[in-house]
């Protein structure tokens, strides 16, 4: 099948014409060997999701990679800081491939250590 260019999504090599990412990825890579933060922050269209979809590929040898797209969670889970926690701690078990929901588990009885009240969301 031959590349087009893609307009819509994020791009995958094998299917769409892009630009070479080598150079970007190397430069991020030493921003995170070196403990450093960076945020990626463009316009619409720029590449963003494409540029951390590769990213996450060439970290993933020597890195503990996790993806989370927050457009997954609903307005209830922004509700209240706890929701928000017990929320983004389910997805990222997901993501690790441990099943259940960490209400009423070991990652729950953590929260509720650090302070956590889920009937009033404070921490």
């Amino acid at each position: 099948m031959a590349k087009i260019f893609n307009t819509t999504a994020v791009c995958v090599p094998e299917e769409h014409y892009m630009v070479n990412l080598e150079s970007r990825l190397e430069e991020i890579k030493q921003l995170i060997d070196d403990g450093k933060y960076f945020t990626v922050n463009r316009a619409r269209q720029y590449g963003k999701t494409t540029t951390l979809m590769a990213l996450c590929r060439y970290l993933q040898d020597e890195y503990r990679v996790v993806y989370i797209d927050f457009q997954i969670f609903g307005s209830a889970d922004f509700s209240t800081e706890y929701e928000f926690a017990s929320s983004f701690a389910n997805v990222f078990c997901e993501a690790f491939g441990l099943n259940g929901d960490v209400r009423g588990s070991a990652l729950s009885q953590a929260l509720d250590a650090l302070g956590t009240d889920g009937s009033s969301g404070r921490f």
